[in-house]
């Protein structure tokens, strides 16, 4: 047998209570009395008011049970929501005291790269990893590349030879702010100044850079406009429905923009001999365009790839769509039997030709590229590689959809419809930018600015 808690009970007296309450209103109320007059007036008819007073006696306790019960409802989810929210934050808090360094005996700290890479290189980001070993063996890796969840905000991280932001190491671009082609990193516990670690990493110059200084693409057109519906047949009770006017076609795109020519860049090239590598390396500095990028190269695996391609030419705008023929109007229509006039709906016009795309834009030229050699580094000529192949050309746009045809309006003979438009033409694509002139390369003492 269930067993029925107190609370239960309470609810199942309320309800009855509330149900005698409306029983004993309704038997003082007009009702009934209307119920008591009937009852001693036609005594066969009183079970029918018995039964109407015992339903809306019942609709009555089952409107308000109901909205108590929604109220309940509702209450309860808000409370359950709050508790799931405080139960998220309590574990929040759970996680990031647990793994803090306030208050933690920490008895040593290590550092480490990503991938345990061996070597950094300028110009790349590189993921840090720090990880507290504490005086029970529990380690607390940091958040980001170590995948922990302790805060950098933990450690004050400084860098000789390059930068920290964002839990990532990032080595100076210009090869002479790296001192001793080396990058030093130290981390310091905020907590605990005498909790440090450090971290020198060897810079390589076997890289493949990239140096680009292409053109700017060229804006695409825009749309060409819709073409004006069709005017509506005029409606007539006594003789022939108007017809309805063609759709305008739809305009043309535009045509794309021309593509930026590649930009023209020097590049002057030496070879030194490397006192702390004991290897050769090669200094390039590229300028133009009042820009200078400085590469040390090692010629034993490092390129240079300088990009001035002319910039891709922007596509053609779509062609508008065309209007929608209009309706014929509505004619006479007597039905049968009648001398009157039997009428013709108007015929329905034709839809409009969507517009032709746009044409693409002329891609850029190819910039015009000059590298001056030192003699001390005409054998690693080839490591500066050149691309200034001129810009693709831009797509066409494509063409306007189709009018719609109008239909033809009602009468004793129904009016035709009219004829869809037909659907623009794809416009042309641009046609390519020339390349830029062949690299002009002369070998001669250079002084450059290192």
């Amino acid at each position: 047998m269930r067993s029925v808690s107190g609370k239960s009970r309470k609810h199942r007296l309320a309800r009855v209570l509330v149900a005698t309450a409306i029983g004993v209103s309704l038997a003082l109320s007009p009702v009934g009395a209307h119920v008591r007059d009937a009852h001693a007036q036609d005594n066969s008819n009183a079970w029918v008011y018995g039964i109407y007073g015992g339903v809306l006696a019942t609709l009555l306790v089952g409107g308000v049970i109901a909205r108590r019960r929604a109220a309940r409802l509702a209450a309860e989810e808000a409370v359950r929501q709050e508790a799931e929210q405080m139960a998220r934050a309590a574990e929040a808090r759970r996680v990031q005291e647990a793994n803090q360094l306030a208050g933690k005996d920490v008895q040593s700290i290590g550092l480490s790269i990503e991938n345990e890479l061996p070597n950094l290189y300028p110009r790349g980001t590189f993921g840090l990893i720090a990880t507290a070993v504490l005086a029970d063996g529990t380690q607390l890796r940091s958040a980001g590349a170590g995948g922990g969840k302790t805060q950098w905000s933990d450690y004050a991280i400084d860098v000789i030879s390059g930068t920290f932001a964002d839990g990532a190491i990032r080595p100076y671009a210009d090869p002479r702010q790296i001192r001793d082609h080396a990058v030093m990193i130290r981390a310091e516990n905020v907590h605990d100044s005498n909790d440090t670690a450090t971290l020198e990493i060897p810079v390589t110059y076997a890289v493949d850079y990239h140096l680009h200084r292409n053109g700017e693409g060229g804006p695409d057109g825009d749309w060409g406009r819709r073409g004006a519906a069709g005017g509506q047949g005029a409606d007539s009770s006594d003789r022939d429905g108007g017809d309805g006017g063609d759709g305008g076609d739809g305009e043309r795109g535009q045509t794309g923009g021309g593509g930026a020519p590649g930009q023209s860049v020097l590049v002057q090239v030496d070879a030194i001999q490397d006192p702390i590598l004991s290897k050769t390396l090669l200094r390039v500095v590229c300028s133009g365009d009042n820009q200078t990028e400085r590469y040390l190269i090692d010629p034993d695996g490092g390129t240079l790839v300088i990009h001035a391609r002319g910039g891709q030419g922007g596509d053609g705008g779509p062609g508008g769509r065309g209007g929608d023929g209009g309706n014929g109007g509505r004619g006479s229509n007597p039905g049968s039997g009648s001398d009157a006039y039997e009428g013709t709906g108007g015929n329905g016009g034709d839809g409009g030709d969507g517009g032709q795309g746009g044409d693409g834009g002329r891609g850029g030229d190819g910039g015009a590229v000059t590298v001056i050699v030192d003699p001390s580094a005409r054998a690693f000529r080839d490591r500066i590689v050149i691309d200034n192949r001129g810009g693709a050309g831009g797509d066409g746009g494509i063409g306007g959809t189709a009018g719609s045809p109008g239909v033809g309006g009602t009468a004793s003979r129904s009016g035709q419809q009219g004829r869809s438009g037909r659907s623009g033409l794809r416009g042309q694509d641009g046609q390519p930018g020339r390349d830029g002139p062949p690299t002009d390369v002369r070998v001669r003492s250079v002084d450059l600015d290192w």
